[in-house]
């Protein structure tokens, strides 16, 4: 029964991250209303509580999306943004491998902010958001 429980949950967790996953990838993130990605009842939310994130996992992630926004936003060249954008993709695998992001999905959800960020700078300011709502969403520890 408990394995029920467990295996029950574990489709869950699947089926919202992957939900947004293939979303952004069709749509793109700034053609998600920003209140289902942020809001109460949104994505982020649902997906903190899903994978069962915590602060310690993201905040090395966030810190280092923060750094690259706040350089776009002073107007840095765009190949200098997606450069860095890029050094994102092996320091995530590398918090999945070291079992500091406990879910690949999750990593598969974050690859595909950075495709669409590679595609289209324009999404930044979405994709921060929905960063920071992800954070704001997990509980203290």
């Amino acid at each position: 029964m408990m394995q029920q429980i467990g295996s029950r949950r574990q489709q869950m967790s699947t089926s919202k991250i992957k939900e947004l996953e293939n979303r952004i990838k069709r749509e793109g993130l700034k053609n998600i209303h920003l209140k289902e990605l942020i809001g109460p009842d949104g994505y982020a939310k649902k997906i903190v509580e899903e994978a069962e994130l915590t602060r310690v996992q993201l905040r090395k992630l966030f810190n280092e999306f923060k750094s690259i926004y706040q350089q776009y936003q002073k107007g840095a060249n765009a190949d200098e943004i997606k450069v860095k954008l890029y050094q994102l993709y092996p320091l995530l695998q590398y918090q999945v491998n070291r079992n500091l992001i406990k879910n690949e999905e999750f990593k598969d959800l974050i690859f595909a902010i950075l495709d669409k960020l590679d595609e289209n700078l324009e999404e930044f300011r979405v994709a921060m958001k929905f960063l920071e709502a992800l954070i704001a969403y997990i509980k203290r520890d």
